[in-house]
């Protein structure tokens, strides 16, 4: 594939952070906003790869009781401050 270079313009804190991900990624910045850019282009969020915490809460909310939100937030407040209904 041929590629062309591209010259953006972001806030110097952006940058930084985006290095401190793409580094934790195990990848750099250019090739990370290209990736992205490609799921964008297609429409395809799926195939873009989760952080290392994305992936380790993915699966949390799987494991919460099926009942209907209002009554697990009750329940929550209920237990916080010692009363129950």
């Amino acid at each position: 594939m041929a590629t062309a270079q591209v010259t953006v313009q972001m806030d110097q804190s952006l940058v930084a952070r985006l290095e401190r991900l793409a580094t934790l990624r195990g990848t750099d910045v250019a090739t990370m906003l290209a990736r992205m850019a490609e799921a964008l282009a297609r429409g395809d969020w799926s195939s873009i790869e989760l952080g290392p915490l994305t992936r380790a809460a993915t699966g949390i909310a799987a494991g919460l009781p099926s009942r209907p939100d209002r009554d697990l937030v009750s329940d929550s407040l209920a237990e916080k401050y010692g009363f129950r209904g």
